[in-house]
């Protein structure tokens, strides 16, 4: 799901700190942890704006690969030999599909009406999906085109807006959570130049939280 906020830099820092504190990963807090997620993203959507014309599976085998490093990263000092490979593998299993990143089925909004806990009104399915179609067919036309850089953001401040109407966030909820830490990650990995992701004033990684799917499953 996109999301999109505009805060100051300082300020949010301390405050994603103290909120998100008792969400984790393994041995990974839930906000370094996603931005190291991004990272595997950027690699990944870079790589086919520069060639739309290569090999998209392979490009999808090196990001799985990215995922799996950085995942194995929060568990290896917890376990080791089987187990840790099992802890890993279980969550791999879930993570988005080929299908997801090289034909942009992953760019729409996360469905709560999937979880435990649903923040948001009947509405907000529709209206999210409404957001995010224009990015989804502009990127499965041309995954090199110049405009994904200002429709992505654009698709932010809309799935922001419809989610501000019709969601309410509880912190204390790990899917919520996930969510509210997109609200405060500045990141387009659409834009020739990828934007800090150390910056908070927009969120994006639509993908990503599909990665939130897989780890909901074992929680």
């Amino acid at each position: 799901m996109l999301l999109n906020t505009v805060l100051l830099l300082l300020p949010i820092l301390a405050y994603v700190s103290a909120q998100y504190e008792t969400h984790s990963i393994g041995t990974c807090d839930l906000e370094p942890y996603i931005l190291k997620l991004l990272t595997c993203d950027n690699h990944f959507f870079t790589a086919m704006r520069k060639d739309p014309e290569g090999d998209c599976g392979l490009r999808y085998k090196e990001a799985e690969f990215c995922y799996w490093k950085e995942i194995r990263g929060c568990y290896v000092d917890l376990y080791e030999g089987e187990r840790l490979n099992s802890e890993v593998g279980s969550i791999m299993t879930q993570f988005p599909s080929e299908e997801a990143f090289c034909e942009g089925t992953g760019l729409g909004p996360i469905d709560f009406s999937e979880y435990h806990t649903n923040p948001c009104d009947a509405s907000y399915t529709q209206e999210s999906q409404d957001c995010t179609r224009g990015l989804i067919m502009m990127y499965q036309n041309n995954p090199a085109d110049t405009r994904l850089c200002s429709t992505y953001r654009e698709s932010i401040s809309c799935v922001q807006r419809v989610t501000d109407q019709y969601c309410t966030l509880d912190l204390e909820d790990f899917a919520h959570a996930w969510v509210d830490v997109h609200m405060k990650i500045d990141h387009n990995p659409f834009c020739a130049e990828i934007t800090s992701l150390g910056n908070r004033s927009h969120s994006c990684g639509l993908l990503l939280l599909l990665v939130l799917i897989a780890l909901l499953h074992l929680l």
